[in-house]
């Protein structure tokens, strides 16, 4: 590389110390190197090490980490507080949840949930013509550790198909309309439609809720009553979670959906089986075999609607009303009487005398093709849950969230002494043809009943 004079530039021979044409010094070949490509001489100089020029991806990934992970907290939150409802200020689900029986509500520190509705015939001091009261029981259960106050009747709306459709629009002007009272006693609430009534003996103050406390993980039951024309067998009740939400008008927290269920008057004697031990006949009969067609077929659900279910059980058997009597193992036939096919299971039911709430656990076995005399095994099917209650007239409604089952007798065969439970399996889409018959039986054949 070449070197020139700073002071008169003038070419200069490799290693000079002095310029030869005009003396000037030579600071030497270091004043003289050419800058780096597009670097300038101001540069300050880099004293982190190699690699820190950039951000430290570790750093960059923790980051990212920390905020999905702040998004996600943020949407489920949002999303609990929607599906909760609940008090305190919490988040709403406009629309309204919608349940069934057996499904439970959060309601913050109460489980909300209910049975069935059924018709009522123990007081008429109200009733119009061609009406009949529907009962629905209403349970509240503490979640928390600490004493709790039960929801208010106000916090409940119930009303019939033909009185209000299309609930989510036209439902706000009906609750004007009526007027929601209390009686029968502190525990009991009734939501009664129009303006009743009163008898003179009875005070407009004692209509009103008392409040009512519930102990840590306890439950308390109320209920409403409602009058609905005779042939009603469908009911919703809405739940707001306070009297204020809805005076406003607003969407209710809450809508259980529910069938009405015909309570017959008391059975006599001559109808009702009575066990001596109930608790020790249930597990007498209880069996917990995988049946087969030798054991449970269709020609067992020998009914094509409830009154001939009634009949042929009232001719050949007596009603089983000991709901502890029913508790464990049972052989379970669903006939899907349209598709030609005939469902076998095992079913564990268990029963709350105290509460009527009620489990039953199916252990799915086979499916049996009637017309291609075929069988499929299904015992890789996980076991399904149904909940729901049994009620004192006898009748069974669980659900699994999406299908129902609803039992509505149990009986004991006069022949054989078998225990026999008659209903009908109801999909959540409903059927195309005719409805689904469910048969419970046990012991199985080879057993002997008491």
């Amino acid at each position: 590389m070449s070197m020139t004079c700073q002071n008169c530039h003038r070419p200069l021979p490799p290693g000079s110390a002095f310029c030869e044409n005009c003396g000037a010094r030579v600071s030497g070949p270091g004043n003289n190197r050419p800058n780096p490509q597009n670097r300038p001489n101001n540069r300050r100089p880099n004293n982190r090490r190699r690699g820190s020029g950039g951000a430290n991806p570790a750093v960059i990934i923790l980051v990212i980490v920390l905020a999905l992970a702040l998004v996600a907290g943020i949407v489920i939150g949002i999303i609990t507080l929607v599906k909760k409802g609940g008090k305190g200020g919490k988040g709403k689900n406009e629309r309204g949840e919608v349940l069934r029986v057996g499904e439970v509500y959060d309601a913050g520190d109460i489980n909300l949930y209910m049975e069935d509705a059924v018709f009522w015939t123990k007081e008429e001091t109200f009733l119009s013509p061609g009406f009949k009261y529907a009962l629905i029981w209403i349970h509240m259960e503490n979640t928390s550790d600490q004493p709790v106050e039960a929801l208010p009747a106000e916090c409940f709306y119930m009303y019939y198909p033909d009185e209000l459709p299309q609930w989510m629009k036209e439902w706000q002007t009906v609750y004007s309309k009526d007027i929601l009272k209390k009686t029968f006693g502190a525990d009991n609430r009734a939501n009664l439609t129009g303006d009743p009534v009163e008898p003179a003996a009875t005070l407009e103050e004692d209509y009103y809720d008392d409040p009512i406390t519930i102990a840590p993980n306890e439950t308390a039951s109320v209920y409403l009553l409602y009058q609905v024309p005779e042939d009603t067998d469908h009911v919703s009740v809405l739940y707001f979670e306070n009297k204020e939400r809805s005076l406003k008008g607003m969407e209710p927290n809450a809508v259980f959906e529910l069938d009405v269920v015909e309570v017959r008057e008391e059975q006599p004697d001559d109808k009702v089986w009575t066990y001596d031990d109930p608790v020790a006949e249930a597990q007498r009969q209880s069996t917990y075999k995988r049946p087969d067609r030798g054991d449970i077929s269709s020609t067992d659900a020998r009914y094509n609607d409830e009154y001939d279910l009634r009949d042929f059980a009232e001719r050949n058997g007596k009603y089983i009303l000991q709901p502890e009597a029913l508790n464990g193992g049972w052989l379970v036939l669903i006939h899907y009487t349209d598709l030609y096919k005939d469902r076998y299971l095992n079913g564990d039911l268990q029963i709350d005398p105290a509460t009527g709430e009620a489990t039953l656990t199916l252990d799915w076995y086979q499916l049996y093709d009637e017309e291609e005399k075929t069988y499929r095994d299904e015992t890789g099917i996980q076991n399904t849950v149904f909940r729901g209650f049994w009620n004192s007239a006898g009748t069974l409604s669980v659900s699994d969230g999406e299908d129902t089952i609803r039992i509505l007798l149990f009986t004991r065969n006069n022949t054989n002494g078998r225990q026999e439970g008659n209903g009908y399996y109801e999909p959540q889409g409903g059927t195309d043809g005719l409805p689904w018959m469910i048969t419970m039986l046990r012991p199985d054949r080879t057993a002997t009943a008491s």
